[in-house]
């Protein structure tokens, strides 16, 4: 069976008549009573090179019925609304490295930031504002102190301030999931925790370190 078709989805001579067809293997159905191809949520006639009607999105098209603004060489319109760029096997490679780089880095950078907050106030707060620092459960925590914690204790970063010389276990559990937190997000976690509320009982961050582990035993 030959199947070959022109940037518009035309067949060439030669091609035989099949259910689905162009576009590699981003194929649409082109059975249909008039030969026009299902495009998403429109109709596409291959003859005119042209959508069969008005594009639903404002500005997805140049105007309201073309099509990939006349360059279905480099682009296509899979469903209708918006043409997409296309891009070679070695560009998609190329963007797949650079966004697991990309990826890569940004997650060390937030790890980075966390142990800048972290290790920053635990040296203010040693220094200044009275607490002892030592590690616990494998977590930096600073105890005794005032002005760095609420509560029974807060992490900032990668370190856990609290009032309590001697935390418990589940505590510690509760604490590192919040330093997990702080890494993986970096300084915008703190952000993120204050715009949750500060009710623990509906903060999600709480929530997701485990309230019970935290103390919060009527959540």
């Amino acid at each position: 069976m030959v199947s070959t078709y022109d940037e518009y989805g035309r067949p060439l001579p030669g091609t035989d008549s099949t259910r689905y067809g162009w576009l590699g293997s981003k194929q649409r159905s082109s059975e249909t009573p008039s030969a026009v191809t299902l495009m998403g949520v429109r109709l596409y006639g291959p003859a005119t090179g042209r959508f069969l009607s008005v594009g639903p999105v404002p500005g997805g098209s140049a105007n309201a019925y073309e099509y990939c603004g006349g360059d279905p060489i480099n682009r296509y319109d899979l469903d209708g609304r918006w043409w997409k760029p296309r891009f070679s096997a070695g560009a998609r490679l190329g963007w797949h490295y650079a966004s697991r780089a990309y990826g890569k880095a940004a997650r060390w950078r937030n790890r980075q930031q966390a142990r800048i907050v972290g290790v920053g106030l635990a040296y203010v707060g040693s220094r200044y504002l009275g607490y002892r620092c030592r590690y616990s459960y494998g977590m930096r925590v600073c105890s005794g102190g005032i002005g760095l914690h609420a509560r029974g204790g807060t992490t900032l970063g990668t370190t856990f301030f609290t009032p309590k010389r001697n935390p418990s276990p589940a505590l510690m559990r509760h604490e590192k999931r919040h330093r997990s937190q702080w890494k993986r997000y970096g300084f915008r976690f703190g952000y993120m925790y204050l715009r949750a509320g500060i009710n623990a009982c509906r903060n999600k961050w709480e929530r997701r370190a485990n309230w019970t582990d935290g103390g919060y035993l009527n959540c």
